[in-house]
């Protein structure tokens, strides 16, 4: 009976790893990616664990089944901004990074902008990471995702990242890749108010 019993445990442990696995294949400039390749999947609980996952050095699956919310978790920050669309409660306000305002929109009103430090720089994205949600569970609420500086071979699929300062241009992006190669981002859905773009690529 106890033989038994663990084969049927064995067996939904394969199909849940099955369940989670990579749709489909990469085309165009990210053929070939193979992200975390056979790495055994690991579910983090945590931000701290999510973080921890993203940015080693190991190949790894990383499974999304919960909100990660980072809202909060840095502080927040208050500076100077401008209004260049307008003063009404739907514009959208601009964080003055980098002299932006000025250099862009002088003669735009200025005003006082309060947000949230989490949201202004995304997490470090490591090479041979596979980030994948599971339905529609694999939510990053308040902060985005970085690959930069030479990292390559990442997958990005069926995730959601939210809520990263709406309503204000410059409060951070959804995902920013700089420098970065064998890149595949499919399926991830962004909500909220992002500008002046959700991916920021160079």
């Amino acid at each position: 009976m106890m033989h038994t019993s663990s084969i049927f445990v064995v067996a939904a442990l394969v199909a849940h790893a099955a369940a989670v696995g990579v749709s489909g294949a990469a085309e165009g400039f990210a053929k070939g990616v193979t992200g975390g390749g056979s790495a055994t999947a690991v579910y983090p609980k945590s931000n701290a664990e999510l973080v921890s996952y993203l940015g080693d050095s190991s190949a790894r699956v990383i499974v999304l089944q919960q909100t990660f919310d980072f809202t909060g978790t840095e502080g927040t920050a208050s500076g100077s901004g401008c209004l260049p669309w307008g003063t009404g409660s739907s514009c959208q306000v601009a964080i003055n990074q980098n002299g932006w305002c000025q250099n862009y929109e002088p003669s735009a009103p200025t005003t006082t902008v309060s947000y949230d430090k989490a949201g202004v720089l995304g997490i470090t994205v490591a090479s041979k990471k596979t980030i994948i949600g599971v339905g529609t569970s694999g939510v990053i609420k308040g902060k985005g995702l970085r690959i930069v500086s030479g990292a390559s071979n990442i997958i990005i699929q069926n995730i959601q990242i939210t809520n990263i300062n709406p309503h204000y241009v410059w409060g951070g992006d959804a995902i920013t890749v700089d420098g970065a190669d064998l890149i595949w981002i499919d399926h991830v859905k962004v909500i909220g108010d992002f500008a002046p773009r959700p991916i920021h690529t160079h």
